[in-house]
């Protein structure tokens, strides 16, 4: 492993760099979206400790071959026979998002509003969708999309939390891209791979269930 493997470099849940060796490979066995079959990763990683294996879940890295990327491990099987090594299960983050709650204020005619209030800036994701049905709106929108993504358990998000993702969108006559924020409103946290030692430290991912924000 320490011959073969890439260098990976981690940002620690203490703040500082560990620089270990890993080997991925995309992980497409038990997908069938397209999306997931680019960005989902399993492997083999070191660790400095034993423990490190489960602190590290939620913590985001680079590699030395895609060095432009952002990845985040999600999720670790130790090694038995060695308490350095685990198999792993990481993601390619594709996206940066805010993170929000609503709080009552006033728009420009002094109505009362809700207003979105960001607790937590740039944060990496994977980021996907799904659709339930086929059929679309007369805006143009597919119905009862379902949205759907991938953070470090760390920032806190919940359940009617407004997240907050900038995408390009086409201009109607000047065909000019522009950026424009889409506003999701966060319905579901799975925290099935998180875990909170005895000192309080939050590890691992959660999985967000989102829809559109009709509220603002």
């Amino acid at each position: 492993m320490q011959d073969l493997g890439e260098n990976y470099y981690l940002q620690t849940p203490y703040g500082d760099e560990w620089q270990g060796k890993m080997s991925l490979e995309i992980k497409t066995s038990s997908t069938y979206m397209l999306s997931e079959r680019e960005l989902l990763y399993q492997g083999t990683a070191t660790f400095p400790y034993e423990s490190a294996r489960n602190e590290f879940r939620g913590c985001y890295f680079v590699r030395d071959t895609e060095p432009e990327k952002t990845f985040l491990l999600v999720s670790t099987i130790p090694e038995p026979t060695d308490y350095r090594l685990a198999d792993v299960y990481v993601v390619k983050c594709n996206t940066t998002v805010n993170l929000a709650y609503l709080e009552l204020g006033y728009d420009e005619k002094h109505n009362r509003v809700q207003v979105p209030h960001v607790y937590q800036e740039n944060v990496r994701a994977f980021f996907d969708s799904t659709l339930q049905k086929q059929r679309r709106s007369d805006d143009g929108n597919f119905e009862q999309t379902l949205f759907y993504m991938q953070i470090p358990a760390k920032y806190g998000v919940k359940p009617d939390d407004c997240v907050i993702r900038v995408l390009p969108q086409h201009g109607d006559k000047t065909g000019e891209v522009t950026m424009v924020e889409t506003k999701f409103r966060v319905e579901s946290v799975d925290n099935s791979l998180t875990d909170v030692d005895e000192f309080g430290n939050i590890y691992g991912i959660v999985d967000v269930q989102m829809s559109l924000d009709t509220r603002l």
